[in-house]
Formats: C-alpha cells, structure tokens, sequence
C-alpha cells in the first residue's frame, strides 16, 4: 500500500508538511506510518533531496526514528521498517551506488537534512 497525497484530506496534508518541516530541520520527531511512507516515496523520487548517498541516509534515518517510535500510540507497523530497507536496497541498485550503504550498520548519526535537488530552490517552510 502506498499513500498519495489525494488519499489525504487538507488537515492531515498541514499536518504531514508540518512533520516534514520539523524532520528536514533535523528534530527527531516520531514517525506515523503514513507520514513515513509519504517521506520515503518523495526521497526516492528525488523531492528535497539530492539524488544519491544522501537520500540512502535519510531512509535510514526515517527507518530508525520509526522503530524508535511509541509503537502504542503509532500502531508499529513492520512493513513500513520493510519497505524501507527494501525501497533503500533497489535505491543503491538502481543509482549504482555501493551496497555497503544498506549492508553496514545503522548510521552513527545521519545528517538531519538533504542538499535540495540542483537547480531547485529549497522548499520554504510552511
């Protein structure tokens, strides 16, 4: 399943962009599923991220802060832990990146935001 922006309603989009502001600007906030997901596709997807080793390290990033989460409250959810190492792993094939990056270890402390894609400004903040 992934989620799209039309699957939500207008609260849910200001409160998703609101969580991503806060993310891109480095706060470890936790992660719902569906913001996590709607993250995940617009790195892949090369939004507010330069393509390559960077966007590699936010999936970890994201990947780590979700299992970090209140499973509780956020209902864990293990198959977005799986998408993320699985989306990461065609991520590196795809770019022809080094396989290290998903084989190594969990990643000290990834750089809280991304280089945005050249000849795109910096989305502002909402």
């Amino acid at each position: 399943y992934q989620v799209t922006y039309q699957d939500l309603t207008n609260r849910e989009l200001r409160g998703y962009f609101t969580w991503r502001t806060a993310w891109r600007s480095g706060e470890d906030t936790e992660v719902p599923s569906i913001y996590g997901r709607l993250l995940a596709a617009e790195l892949v997807n090369g939004i507010g991220c330069e393509p390559g080793e960077q966007v590699v390290a936010q999936l970890k990033r994201l990947a780590e802060a979700y299992k970090k989460g209140d499973v509780n409250y956020y209902s864990y959810n293990p198959s977005l832990s799986q998408d993320l190492r699985r989306w990461s792993r065609d991520y590196v094939v795809y770019y022809g990146l080094d396989p290290a990056l998903v084989t190594s270890a969990p990643l000290a402390k990834a750089s809280a935001s991304c280089a945005p894609p050249s000849g795109r400004p910096s989305p502002a903040p909402v």
